[in-house]
């Protein structure tokens, strides 16, 4: 009888340590994931690839403004708002910053 209740004790004792393991592995990674994401965002936020790749849809936003009407300049003035109202200002051209100014200040009626 000793002996089975011992076997019986190590055998919960080692699932208790297995869960806890499990738990606190899922805690640190719990903890730490949000961090790690965050730095990759950052650093891919200051990567040369997206910020060339930003100032390119900028550009191609602007041809097609010049293009559009007053109804298609609305539209086009909240998605360029959207994707370009964190982006660094002093990474834009003169005449993209200009551009950008332009946008933000339209207000539906032809200029």
């Amino acid at each position: 009888m000793g002996n089975a209740f011992r076997v019986l004790l190590i055998i919960a004792g080692a699932a208790v340590a297995i869960f806890a393991l499990a738990y606190g592995s899922y805690s640190i990674y719990a903890y730490f994931a949000p961090k790690y994401r965050q730095v990759d965002r950052d650093v891919f936020l200051q990567s040369e690839q997206y910020q060339q790749g930003m100032i390119r849809d900028l550009q191609n936003f602007r041809l097609e403004w010049i293009d559009a009407d007053s109804e298609k300049k609305l539209a086009l003035r909240g998605t360029i708002i959207h994707r370009f109202i964190g982006f660094p200002q002093d990474k834009l051209t003169p005449d993209l910053k200009q551009f950008l100014d332009e946008v933000v200040r339209y207000n539906g009626v032809s200029q």
